[in-house]
């Protein structure tokens, strides 16, 4: 649950760090626990992606992005892409009408 909360980073295979967090000894519990707190802790920013990346044998550079959060991505960027010529515009107009 607490890696689910976390996932706004929308890890691509989280079921996998989650099957390796419940099939392990107490012992890997708290090492997992301990590295993750550590990790999230840590200035490092990058550091609690190469440990979940390491924890699941899933290389860094494919960790993170779902095709799902692609296709997001490209939606805001076609909508901003037309949305901001048009903002620009009403701007102009406004600043336009008002020296006049």
């Amino acid at each position: 649950m607490g890696l689910n909360s976390y996932n706004r980073l929308e890890i691509k295979d989280i079921k996998k760090i989650n099957s390796k967090f419940v099939y392990a000894d107490t012992t890997e519990k708290r090492e997992i626990i301990n590295r993750v707190c550590e990790s999230i802790e840590a200035s490092d920013r990058l550091k609690i992606a190469r440990y979940l990346s390491s924890l699941s044998k899933i290389p860094e550079t494919e960790l993170f992005v779902s095709e799902a959060s692609l296709e997001r991505l490209k939606i805001i960027g076609t909508i901003l892409a037309a949305t901001i010529p048009i903002i620009i515009s009403a701007i102009e107009l406004f600043f336009r009408l008002r020296g006049k």
